[in-house]
């Protein structure tokens, strides 16, 4: 005979069983495994700011664990416990520190500095001394932060600085200036590229033909017999020295008529009755032409 379970049965064991779900369900979110057993451990701590349960538990930044609980030590004020736990094959090596480090959002967690020289081991449930260790967001508050604040009143002066620069009626007279120059350098650009675009290649043609010129001239002076011009020239220097040896020489024709005075004054002489000619003849021309009309008389 099947047996029957009443309605209120049922309604008990669904409820036992979500209940179930939902304890396994918020300890795997937050990392526990309920169905795998763990080693723990309490980390004595004088501040916790930012520390939540479930947080993680690292050693060389792999997870091995995470904060299951944080008890206030009523027995010793000023202390809290957080209890952690880790992997079951996670031993955690005497002399290891315990830190807590804290990222720039504010959430904390644990850093375990494992003493890999010691041989001996916390047993389980020990109560370990923990550290807050000084992570970025310590150092900015302690090292930037104080260098900040001496940094601001330079940085206030060099503000009031830069409007009263940028207040100056001399600094848009400049960039006025600056705009004009910038107008004349784009005209200069646009006359260098019609240059160089249409005059350009005219020049290079010139240059190009000058060239040429140049190619020929070249070839023309290579062609030329330089040492029949040298004997030529030494010819004809020897030719101007001997007329200049003939001009010098007492016994010659030249010599002799640049040397003689006697030549001289007969020269002067003969000038000077031609002069007295010319003017008689001018005062009495009928002295020496005669003629008539009807005839010779």
């Amino acid at each position: 005979m099947k047996k029957r379970y009443s309605k209120e049965f049922k309604i008990g064991i669904t409820a036992i069983i979500c209940a179930a779900i939902m304890i396994f369900g918020i300890n795997y979110l937050k990392g526990v495994n309920i169905f795998k057993p763990d080693n723990y451990y309490y980390i004595k701590m004088q501040n916790v700011q930012g520390l939540n349960n479930s947080a993680p538990v690292y050693i060389d930044g792999f997870k091995v664990g995470l904060i299951r609980d944080m008890i206030f030590d009523f027995n010793d004020p000023g202390k809290i416990l957080v209890e952690i736990s880790v992997d079951k094959q996670m031993r955690i090596p005497s002399g290891s520190k315990i830190e807590m480090s804290t990222d720039l959002l504010g959430t904390a967690s644990f850093d375990i500095i494992v003493n890999r020289e010691s041989s001996s081991y916390y047993n389980i449930g020990d109560t370990i001394q923990g550290s807050v260790s000084s992570g970025l967001k310590e150092n900015i508050t302690e090292n930037m932060l104080p260098k900040i604040e001496n940094m601001l009143p330079k940085i206030d002066s060099i503000l009031t600085g830069l409007n009263v620069v940028i207040n100056d009626p001399k600094l848009r007279e400049t960039m006025h200036s600056v705009n004009g120059l910038a107008a004349n350098l784009e005209t200069s650009s646009r006359l260098l590229n019609n240059v160089l675009k249409n005059d350009l290649p005219q020049i290079t043609a010139n240059l190009k033909s000058m060239t040429g010129n140049f190619a020929e001239i070249s070839r023309d002076i290579n062609n030329i017999d330089f040492e029949e011009l040298y004997a030529s020239v030494d010819k004809t220097l020897a030719n101007v020295n001997k007329i200049a040896e003939d001009i010098s020489s007492e016994n010659g024709t030249v010599g002799l008529l640049l040397r003689d005075p006697s030549l001289y004054n007969n020269l002067n002489s003969t000038v000077a009755h031609a002069d007295s000619l010319m003017i008689d003849l001018k005062k009495n021309p009928k002295r020496y032409v005669h003629f008539s009309v009807f005839g010779r008389k």
